[in-house]
């Protein structure tokens, strides 16, 4: 289990009380680097590679940790550029993570963008990955826990 993502069910409210406590954080363990490379082109030819970096999380790590893509169906180095880029933003998307309980909102459906604002994170958007509904008949309880991921 990660200390980024909490996955809850009924023992461990149990355990903590029978409260769910929520915890939304970045992930320090993401690529911020990403090296793509193409087709394997004839010798003497320039390889297809393109790159992508993330420096402000290089400079917020002090890490460097890069990401290989091999993607034999790219063709131009544009084209490895864009597939870079995106395997970036993915990489961005999945250092956000948490789970949050709220009330209970029908509202609310899977893929949803909620927006909130935590003390040590700060205002956050992020993309409703699961609802988990928790119900203990024995106790006056019904809640509602949203699994997140950012956008």
């Amino acid at each position: 289990m990660s200390s980024v993502r909490v996955r809850l069910n009924r023992m461990e409210a149990r355990r903590h009380g029978g409260a769910h406590r929520g915890l939304v954080a970045f992930s320090g363990v993401r690529a911020n680097h990403i090296v793509v490379y193409g087709q394997v082109v004839p010798a003497g030819s320039a390889p297809l590679v393109a790159e992508a970096w993330d420096f402000a999380d290089v400079d917020a790590t002090g890490q460097e940790r890069y990401l290989h893509v091999v993607e034999p169906l790219i063709t131009t180095t544009a084209a490895a550029g864009i597939r870079a880029g995106l395997e970036l933003a993915v990489e961005q998307r999945r250092a956000l993570a948490g789970t949050v309980p709220v009330a209970l909102n029908p509202g609310l459906e899977l893929g949803d963008v909620v927006q909130f604002t935590d003390g040590l994170v700060g205002p956050v958007a992020a993309w409703l990955r699961a609802l988990l509904h928790l119900y203990d008949a024995g106790h006056p309880r019904y809640e509602l826990v949203l699994e997140l991921e950012g956008v």
